[in-house]
C-alpha cells in the first residue's frame, strides 16, 4: 500500500511540473505570438478604424456625386457655385473686406 502511494507521489511530481510548463507556454504563446491576444486586439482595433474610414469615404463620395449632379442639372446651384467659388458676378460690383494685420 505504501508503494502505491509512492507511485502516486512520483506521478504527481512528474505531472505538476509538466502542467506548469504547459501553462507557462500557453500564456507566453497567447500574449507574444502572431495570433496572441494582444495582436488579435490590435488587428481588431485597426479593422474598426479602417471600417470607420471607409464609411467616411463613402459619405464624401456620395456628397461629391450629389454635387456633380447638381452642377450638371441645377442652374440655381451652378450660379451660386460660380458666385461663391469662382468669384463671378452678373455685372455687380463686388467688395471684399480684408482685415488689417497688426
Amino acid at each position: 500500500m505504501a508503494q502505491l502511494t509512492r507511485k502516486k507521489m512520483i506521478g504527481r511530481l512528474v505531472i505538476l511540473p509538466l502542467l506548469a510548463a504547459l501553462l507557462v507556454a500557453l500564456i507566453t504563446f497567447s500574449f507574444s505570438s502572431e495570433y496572441g491576444i494582444i495582436n488579435v486586439y490590435k488587428t481588431y482595433k485597426e479593422q474598426k478604424r479602417l471600417q470607420n474610414e471607409i464609411t467616411q469615404m463613402h459619405t464624401v463620395v456620395d456628397s461629391l456625386h450629389n454635387e456633380i449632379y447638381r452642377l450638371q442639372h441645377d442652374t440655381a446651384y451652378i450660379e451660386k457655385f460660380a458666385r461663391e467659388k469662382l468669384g463671378m458676378t452678373r455685372g455687380e460690383k463686388v467688395y471684399k473686406f480684408v482685415e488689417e494685420k497688426d
